[in-house]
């Protein structure tokens, strides 16, 4: 049995975190998750019903250059719920403790549709 959490898990878990501080991106997956290619964990997060908005923002380079990527958040807070039951589902199969109800009520609280304008500045 696989101890370590699935590449879908971590993406999954992210995104579920980052609704708390605005969204994730490319480059916070690639620091959290350890992934040079997020967007594949969000196109099959997809693929299972989670819906996953987004929209480009500008990113500025240490040299001034300027890059858009896209920034990812759950829809919605059935999307929120969704998502935790797909975690939790995938914790069971390798031997792990499902997420706290108190984790889950955290990632409840916000309200993810605001998370954009939120996230800008």
């Amino acid at each position: 049995m696989k101890m370590t959490p699935t590449k879908l898990e971590l993406v999954a878990l992210h995104l579920l975190d980052a609704g708390l501080a605005g969204g994730c991106s490319a480059l916070s997956g690639l620091s959290v998750c350890h992934d040079l290619n997020f967007r594949n964990g969000v196109s099959d997060l997809r693929k299972v019903g989670i819906t996953i908005l987004d929209e480009y923002f500008r990113h500025h380079h240490t040299n001034g250059g300027e890059v858009y990527l896209k920034r990812y958040w759950l829809a919605t807070d059935e999307d929120v719920r969704n998502l935790v039951v797909l975690v939790n589902s995938r914790r069971a199969k390798r031997g792990a403790m499902p997420l706290s109800p108190e984790l889950v009520a955290r990632y409840l609280s916000p309200s993810y549709e605001d998370v954009p304008a939120a996230a800008e500045g």
